[in-house]
């Protein structure tokens, strides 16, 4: 009778760690948030479209334009050789990477905490 009680006590630990581990209805629960939302009839503004870009695309956007800026800077010295052409399309394609990598970082702790990294 002891391995029978202890098969059946393995048996609910089992079944507790994967509904633990594993929520079927937790889908079912977001598009049900997001049907109340669409109608509700919540209006679509510029700055909630804004909103949802993530940060690895602005973080990209502002890495880039500051390579850009580095390149305007480097092609208006006086005597600019012929080859800062490329290390400013260099400065570019660096400051993009990095704005990614940033952006990717600031992204990846979205699912428990706000939106620009505010406690929910």
């Amino acid at each position: 009778m002891t391995d029978q009680n202890e098969i059946e006590r393995l048996k609910r630990l089992r079944d507790e760690q994967i509904r633990v581990r594993y929520d079927p209805n937790e889908k079912k629960a977001k598009f049900n948030q997001i049907s109340v939302q669409r109608r509700q009839g919540t209006r679509v503004t510029t700055h909630s479209v804004l909103k949802d870009i993530p940060d690895k695309v602005w973080w990209s956007l502002i890495g880039g334009i500051i390579g850009l800026i580095f390149t305007i800077i480097l092609l208006q010295m006086p005597g600019a050789p012929a080859w800062a052409v490329y290390v400013g399309l260099g400065g570019i394609a660096f400051g993009l990477v990095v704005g990614f990598v940033l952006g990717k970082a600031r992204d990846s702790g979205h699912e428990d905490w706000g939106p620009k990294g505010g406690r929910r």
